[in-house]
């Protein structure tokens, strides 16, 4: 569930957090990728995810400031059972696999049975990712079949936390959603307010399309780029 803070002082609007959570087989690269995002960098030699890893970046989405919580789950059998913890409050849900090994693309039916069993998808975003486009998609019909089998239908997204290639995009367009979805939310509780006489005045006028993402300077936990997007 996003939070609301208070104003800046450089007269930006109010920061908004985004809990984003992500799943998924062991060794599929979802560590890879979350730390491609925040770092604009790939190792060979990351460590596998012992039961739960977090971080946070900061960016500038349509003149607000969003900070993105990243909670990296173990893929590990022996932590599965820790998981649905997590998904408690998510903005959005990332079921990731490796796109170019079976056995993680079928356990793609696991996770996204765990998601429609702990997770609200008429609140979370739910997309399914296929990773390591970089090696190529030989499973990606199966990857889409999953995803379209979910209740929701969910998106899926082709990327390479190797290349980065699709990262910044996908994490863009879940970003967009998440703002979006705040917006309309943060809209409805003026108006419920209004109606119930909780506030004097309120003057409000129709929300404005999500632009792209505004490319200025990123701070994240563990590094200071102006790189981003």
């Amino acid at each position: 569930m996003p939070t609301d803070t208070t104003p800046t002082h450089d007269g930006l609007s109010s920061s908004l957090e985004f809990k984003l959570v992500f799943v998924g087989a062991a060794n599929c690269g979802k560590t890879s990728l979350i730390h491609q995002f925040v770092s604009s960098h790939f190792s060979e030699r990351m460590p596998p995810t012992a039961a739960m890893a977090y971080r946070v970046k900061d960016v500038l989405l349509n003149d607000r400031r969003v900070q993105f919580q990243l909670w990296d789950t173990a893929g590990q059998e022996k932590f599965r059972s820790m998981v649905p913890q997590y998904y408690r409050d998510a903005s959005a849900i990332f079921v990731v696999c490796d796109g170019t090994v079976k056995e993680s693309v079928d356990e793609l039916r696991y996770w996204l049975h765990q998601v429609s069993l702990h997770a609200d998808p008429s609140r979370t975003q739910v997309v399914t990712v296929c990773n390591k486009s970089d090696l190529g998609t030989p499973f990606l019909k199966a990857v889409q079949e999953h995803a379209q089998a979910f209740q929701e239908a969910t998106p899926t997204e082709v990327c390479s936390a190797k290349s980065g290639r699709g990262v910044f995009d996908m994490f863009e367009r879940v970003g967009t959603k998440c703002l979006e979805k705040a917006l309309e939310k943060q809209q409805s509780t003026l108006l419920k307010s209004a109606s119930t006489g909780t506030l004097e005045s309120v003057q409000l006028s129709s929300p404005k399309p999500v632009a792209p993402v505004s490319v200025m300077e990123v701070k994240c936990t563990e590094i200071s780029c102006k790189r981003c997007w």
